[in-house]
């Protein structure tokens, strides 16, 4: 296993996971090149995750959404139409994912 994050270390009991999650493309550090470990994924972040794991194309969604960011729209559509989310999820969607 490499050292992939500057901030993970290689004897974390997470390097693992996160070098899995990396190399597969569902999850990636930030524009620094640091995974931020210990940072809280909040939702619209989840959206992203849920559509790498399975593997969903980005779409648009046909109903006017206003309270997903624009750079998560995508995201979050593809999630709904796939009827991945639940029902209270889309007021809940700045919050942080628990």
């Amino acid at each position: 296993m490499g050292h992939i994050y500057p901030d993970v270390s290689p004897i974390s009991p997470h390097a693992e996971a996160i070098e899995f999650v990396t190399i597969n493309g569902l999850m990636l550090g930030d524009h620094k090149g640091n995974f931020n470990p210990k940072n809280v994924i909040h939702i619209p972040e989840l959206c992203v995750i849920i559509v790498h794991i399975f593997d969903l194309s980005p779409q648009y969604c046909e109903n006017e959404i206003t309270h997903v960011p624009d750079w998560a729209l995508p995201y979050f559509c593809a999630c709904q139409n796939a009827n991945l989310l639940p029902e209270d999820f889309l007021p809940r969607i700045n919050d942080k994912a628990k």
